[in-house]
């Protein structure tokens, strides 16, 4: 049995309302850290509130794949994450999804948000409605561009 994990880099310090900025992150494969500072810092002034948490909105993700350099196609849609996970996405492409009052990575069956990574049927939101999503471009250079860069999607392991 195959599963997935993200890999360790700092992505493990995604902790609260976050989801969002950890999608970015993961999205870009870029460093949580670097994510966060960017939202902090150019992401506009609800985030630079000394109290601000995580919490992003929806209109700042293109922006912010503009400035990571994810090139991405742009979807509205409007049904649970499940039946999304099964009928509309397409086998070894990475999506960036953004539900009722969540964002996540999806990647074949798996789901990745902050609770770790989770295959579709045994996950806390499955029922969540699909609002919006980004189909993340990959070349077929982009996987193994990842593993140059230490910073693979999502690592295989046997189990």
């Amino acid at each position: 049995m195959t599963t997935f994990t993200l890999t360790a880099h700092d992505w493990d310090q995604a902790k609260g309302p976050c989801c969002g900025v950890l999608a970015c992150a993961v999205a870009a494969q870029k460093p949580f850290k670097d994510t966060w500072a960017w939202f902090k810092n150019f992401g506009g002034k609800r985030y630079k509130h000394h109290n601000w948490k995580g919490r992003t909105f929806h209109s700042e993700y293109p922006k912010w794949f503009k400035h990571a350099g994810v090139k991405t196609k742009h979807q509205k849609e409007h049904c649970k994450l499940n039946k999304f996970v099964n009928l509309c996405t397409k086998k070894d492409t990475a999506y960036f999804v953004r539900t009722t009052g969540h964002a996540q990575i999806v990647y074949n069956d798996q789901v990745r948000d902050q609770s770790g990574v989770h295959h579709i049927k045994d996950y806390w939101g499955k029922n969540k409605i699909v609002k919006e999503f980004y189909e993340i471009t990959m070349t077929s250079k982009t996987p193994a561009a990842w593993q140059e860069l230490g910073l693979p999607l999502f690592d295989h392991f046997n189990n």
